[in-house]
């Protein structure tokens, strides 16, 4: 699973589209570079609603994909 996640600063429409596209590459690039099967690769969008960082100055840490193996 790829968890992807967002700050909360920005357009949520224009928020989303930044994860979808960060997914596709992450996705694509897992597929290439490891030969791991599409169909085990589950994108998940959490957009601004799992924040690490608070301070503005530090909220570019909250822009992440957490990526899980099972």
């Amino acid at each position: 699973m790829a968890g992807l996640d967002a700050d909360d600063g920005g357009i949520l429409s224009y928020n989303n589209e930044l994860l979808l596209g960060r997914a596709t590459g992450i996705k694509r690039r897992l597929q290439q570079h490891f030969a791991i099967d599409p169909e085990r690769i589950e994108i998940i969008g959490f957009g601004k609603d799992r924040p690490i960082s608070v301070e503005a100055d530090q909220k570019s840490n909250n822009r992440r994909a957490d990526i899980t193996l099972e």
